[in-house]
Formats: C-alpha cells, structure tokens, sequence
C-alpha cells in the first residue's frame, strides 16, 4: 500500500509539472503569433462566504489587455480594429477555460491577481472580493 501511495504522488507531481509548463509554453507561442496582444489578465480566490455552501476556490473571467496601460476589456468588448486579435483571444480564452481550477490554484495560489504577459506571469496579492 505505501509503495501505491508514494507512486500516486509522484505521478500526480509529474503531470502537476507537464500540464504547468505546457501551460506557459501555450501563453508564449499565443504572445509570438498575437504581438498586438499585450496580455491576459484574472482573478482567482476562495470566496469567504457563500451562504452556507462550502466556500471553493474559482478562478475568475478572463480579460484581454492591448497594452500595459489598460485594465483589461472583456473580450467581446473590444475595438473593431483588433478583430483579428480579438477572435484569437477568444479562441485562447476558450481553451483556458478548460484548464481545471486546481492548476491555476496550484500554479499561481489563492487570493491573487494574475497578470499574463510575454514578459512571464505576474501574481499580486487580491483581497478586495467578499
């Protein structure tokens, strides 16, 4: 049983590793073939309270950001003239979506923003949800 035990970990470790870094490979090849695409930004956190229910970890909505200065736009928001960007954003987002909230948990940690860009991800601290 112990032998069963220590290889589940390990197996577990090892695709932890595998699905991080591909992962942050997909984000690099997105920011070489989408340069008018500075990056991605979301929250992620264990909500306090939830009314009785358990309290679960979620990361939230996805934003894509055109350049440092911004925000982020809800993809659907964005301008005409980025259309080509916006629908390869969206296509991206969409296979973000699939990605099991305990990665982003495990990559990244709880009650954080995170800042996707091609210089690498940034992740600041986030308590400003209830």
């Amino acid at each position: 049983m112990k032998e069963l035990i220590e290889n589940y970990h390990k197996m577990k470790r090892d695709m932890f590793l595998r699905i991080e870094h591909d992962f942050k490979e997909s984000f690099k090849k997105f920011f070489e073939d989408n340069p008018q695409v500075h990056g991605f930004k979301w929250t992620q956190y264990t909500d306090y309270f939830n009314d009785g229910e358990a309290c679960i970890f979620h990361r939230h909505e996805i934003v894509v950001m055109h350049n440092e200065n911004e925000e982020g736009n809800d993809y659907y928001d964005l301008l005409d003239n980025k259309v080509e960007a916006t629908e390869n954003a969206t296509a991206f987002i969409d296979e973000l979506e699939d990605v099991p909230h305990e990665i982003y948990e495990s990559m990244f940690g709880d009650h954080v923003s995170v800042m996707a860009t091609r210089k690498g991800f940034e992740i600041s601290e986030y308590e400003n949800h209830d």
